[in-house]
């Protein structure tokens, strides 16, 4: 959508799901909104577990070293290009500290998954008239009632952990408190 901006409905990722949901029929949206809260309360609980950490296997680090010498010849006629977009192609041993990092411990910060369920939230918040812009319709303004409050109840908890994720507020810098104060905002406006 090319949106930027230090406020959750300023974010590319919460923005698309919201217009993904208002495109898909309108017999699926509760039931995608449920699964975008479900999938964070999952991915919450692998982080809880340690389970958001991978490592590469020896195998997997041996293709991917490997895999160099297949993309050079796959690209022979724009080497350039390719070195240019991706320099750690340029040489054995620029491919070789690549890999290594790639190698070390990633950690996934949930920030998928939080987006869509931040969008879960806010489009059940504005089917309920709860937040600004409700006027403008939400993709939810068709559920029944109750499946709003049981979209509502399920989505206070995710809210609080996702404003609560020291990964993701990593990755806000110095806008952290500004999204969990905005988070927090949305909650509470599901909670009355």
């Amino acid at each position: 959508m090319g949106s930027w901006g230090t406020a959750p409905l300023q974010n590319d990722g919460v923005l698309d799901f919201i217009g993904g949901l208002a495109k898909s029929h309108p017999a699926t949206r509760v039931a995608k909104a449920q699964a975008a809260l479900l999938a964070y309360r999952s991915f919450h609980a692998r982080m809880l577990a340690g389970g958001n950490v991978s490592v590469l296997s020896d195998q997997d680090r041996a293709e991917l070293l490997a895999s160099r010498e297949e993309t050079l010849l796959a690209n022979a006629g724009a080497m350039d290009g390719l070195i240019e977009l991706m320099p750690q192609y340029a040489t054995s041993s620029s491919w070789v500290a690549f890999v290594d990092d790639m190698a070390k411990p990633q950690s996934d910060d949930g920030g998928n998954e939080a987006e869509a369920a931040i969008a879960a939230a806010w489009a059940t918040a504005a089917a309920l008239g709860k937040v600004p812009r409700a006027g403008q319709g939400s993709p939810l303004g068709a559920a029944t009632p109750g499946e709003l409050a049981e979209l509502a109840r399920a989505a206070r908890p995710v809210l609080e952990a996702i404003a609560a994720n020291e990964l993701l507020r990593a990755t806000w810098h110095a806008h952290a408190d500004e999204w969990a104060a905005h988070l927090h905002a949305l909650r509470d406006a599901l909670a009355g």
